[in-house]
């Protein structure tokens, strides 16, 4: 699933190494078993952390952190080599749509 590139990249702060690689090289190289690694995500910081500066609304404060383990475990299933064993987009979609859920509550969200 190669919208799981795109994931992946999106979470990073940096670009994976074979994108300089021709589409054989990279093809060679996944059926060989090799798996982009567990990437380093551009992320919020916490809050103790934020009240030392205040960012404007736009800028945000963010550090890089390992992106969750959780995240990168549904990223390797979605470049299985078996493509029959591979999530379908409807399930990742649902997948991302709950994983994502759990940021945007507030702690007393009734919703």
């Amino acid at each position: 699933m190669h919208n799981m590139n795109l994931l992946w990249i999106n979470h990073t702060t940096w670009l994976p190494k074979h994108i300089s690689l021709s589409s054989k090289e990279v093809k060679d190289r996944v059926c060989s078993g090799y798996r982009l690694p567990r990437p380093t995500m551009k992320v919020r910081m916490p809050m103790s952390a934020q009240e030392a500066y205040e960012p404007s609304p736009q800028e945000g404060v963010y550090t890089t952190g390992r992106c969750p383990l959780d995240l990168y475990t549904q990223m390797l299933q979605c470049w299985h080599v078996d493509p029959e064993l591979r999530p379908t987009f409807a399930g990742m979609n649902t997948y991302l749509m709950n994983y994502y859920s759990k940021f945007n509550r507030t702690p007393n969200s009734k919703c």
